[in-house]
């Protein structure tokens, strides 16, 4: 029995740029409506249908009052929903500017990357990713901190979108319990991105750890993650990067042979 699936969250200006696009790309290769679109109200849910049309795909409205980091919580949100609520055990949680481009078998994917235990990264350089590195912090004590200081490199290490975020019910669950999420949720910033949050929780309880990608030996340093600055890395060395960690998902497609589980294309917005 397939045990995941993909949750995204949407607001009404991208439901005609993006999100149908979004879900008809995912039904063009996947024969299931295993696809969850996350809504800030059941007005918005229910205007969305109207547009759909035959669409397959499952909505999820939240209840909670947004706060200053609404795509967070609301990803937060989904997942609770999915793991309280589903038979779901590992979920994908991206953004609606992105494209689905074959099928593969997910659920095997997700279930080997959970079971790898890696968490592929370099070092960030731009100001604002030092910014996202180190806010997340709050949520944890001062012992974890510590833990994450070293892990990091003395919060030096960014791996935004290096990989599909992809979430356990168990540790995520318990991730929530851990960093008091009924009260703590409106603590999130912009610059709390989940799955560093979630990363960072990961990574002190020894349920991942962190795969510093290298060149020469070197510890990759760029502005931004490397999957997201795949257009100003020397092809040779993205292709070799790429061979070793295998994601499953790509900014622009390059040759098939690198390309074994890529099953999506991200940042639409910004190619």
């Amino acid at each position: 029995m397939k045990k995941s699936c993909i949750i995204a969250p949407i607001h009404a200006p991208h439901f005609l740029t993006y999100g149908i696009d979004f879900i008809g790309s995912y039904n063009r290769y996947f024969n299931d409506s295993d696809i969850f679109l996350i809504f800030s109200s059941k007005e918005e849910s229910d205007q969305f249908k109207l547009i759909a049309g035959d669409l397959k795909y499952e909505s999820i409205v939240c209840t909670e009052q947004l706060g200053a980091s609404p795509i967070t919580q609301k990803k937060f949100f989904g997942l609770k929903y999915i793991f309280e609520n589903t038979s779901f055990d590992r979920v994908g949680v991206i953004d609606v500017d992105t494209a689905f481009l074959k099928y593969i078998d997910y659920d095997k994917c997700f279930e080997d990357y959970i079971k790898n235990k890696k968490i592929y990264s370099g070092f960030g350089t731009q100001p604002h990713v030092k910014n996202i590195i180190s806010s997340p912090l709050k949520f944890f004590g001062e012992e974890d901190r510590e833990k994450i200081k070293k892990a990091t490199h003395d919060l030096n290490a960014y791996f935004w979108f290096n990989e599909l975020p992809i979430y356990n019910k168990k540790y995520f669950l318990d991730f929530l319990d851990y960093i008091d999420y009924k009260n703590s949720k409106y603590k999130l910033v912009c610059n709390d991105f989940d799955f560093i949050v979630y990363a960072y929780y990961l990574i002190i309880k020894n349920f991942a750890t962190l795969d510093f990608l290298k060149i020469d030996n070197e510890i990759i340093s760029l502005p931004i993650g490397f999957i997201e600055e795949q257009k100003i890395i020397d092809p040779i060395v993205f292709q070799k990067i790429v061979d070793y960690i295998k994601p499953m998902w790509l900014c622009n497609c390059m040759d098939p042979e690198y390309m074994e589980n890529v099953f999506i294309k991200l940042h639409l917005d910004r190619n």
